[in-house]
């Protein structure tokens, strides 16, 4: 349940273009903050919210939508602590292609 909150609170904030409290958008400053590199092939896909979400080691989730991704967008925070992690491994049929 809490991982369906997490992707609709995202999905609110694509939609609206604003900041969720409960959702964590703000990429990271710099590397040091990744906490770690997944493949998207690890992650759980959930056709409902249409997200992508991976387990933290705080017990909460990581979680990135299908749309940031298409956007190019890699980094997926975790909607309870300060982490964050870089979805590698994402087939470019998945990206959308930016237009000169």
């Amino acid at each position: 349940f809490f991982r369906l909150f997490l992707c609709l609170s995202e999905l609110h904030t694509v939609l609206v273009g604003g900041r969720g409290a409960a959702c964590k958008m703000a990429p990271p400053e710099n590397e040091e903050e990744i906490y770690e590199e997944v493949s998207l092939s690890k992650m759980t896909y959930d056709e409902l919210t249409e997200c992508y979400t991976y387990r933290c080691v705080c017990g909460d989730w990581f979680s990135i939508s299908v749309e940031k991704i298409a956007r190019g967008q890699t980094i997926a925070p975790c909607g309870y602590c300060e982490l964050s992690i870089r979805v590698v491994d994402i087939p470019d049929s998945m990206v959308r292609k930016k237009e000169s």
